[in-house]
């Protein structure tokens, strides 16, 4: 593989280049090289200097069955809904979208942009999915309410349930195809 380098072009933005030739990631890509978000590939590669981004694994924390439990009783009994295991935590799901998850302790809620602010203006949140890779649109609920009786169940439920609102109004989710065995 010949020298290139990844060169930073107006405001910062990395751009590939071979010699003096604009590749694109998808030219890099063909070279053995890709592009910054790509964990554990070769990043820069001159005469040189060559380096590369550490794997770094992803923390994938268990719910406890307690934790479970609270989930559960969140959640709105509907027959519309379903609750799945996902990684060893939980998803609620209404017409194959998910509006509510656990990661770990930690609740997490799709919201409407509206009330999503709203909830984060008023209130304690954290953010949901794993630190290294939040989810985006999601909001999680505060950690304070876990413990705090039953007013902060109540107003836990109250988030769970509009985010239920929210979620059902969405189209419903395509199913998957079923997968081909390739004999």
């Amino acid at each position: 593989m010949g020298a290139f380098v990844v060169a930073s072009l107006s405001g910062g933005v990395p751009t590939p280049f071979y010699g003096r030739h604009h590749l694109g990631w998808a030219g890099l890509a063909q070279r053995g090289a890709y592009p910054p978000h790509s964990r554990g590939h070769i990043l820069q590669e001159s005469p040189l200097v060559a380096r590369s981004v550490p794997e770094v694994p992803m923390e994938m924390p268990k719910a406890s069955d307690a934790d479970k439990a609270r989930f559960r009783s969140l959640v709105p009994d509907l027959p519309e809904v379903v609750i799945k295991p996902m990684f060893g935590n939980l998803g609620a799901f209404v017409n194959g979208n998910m509006f509510a998850g656990l990661f770990g302790p930690t609740i997490g809620v799709k919201l409407s942009e509206t009330d999503k602010t709203t909830l984060e203006r008023t209130e304690p949140t954290v953010p949901f999915g794993p630190a290294e890779r939040p989810m985006g649109g999601w909001t999680g609920l505060p950690e304070t309410w876990s413990g705090e009786g039953d007013d902060a169940e109540a107003r836990a439920r109250a988030w769970v349930e509009k985010s239920f609102e929210h979620v059902a109004g969405l189209p419903p989710k395509a199913p998957k195809a079923p997968r081909v065995s390739k004999k």
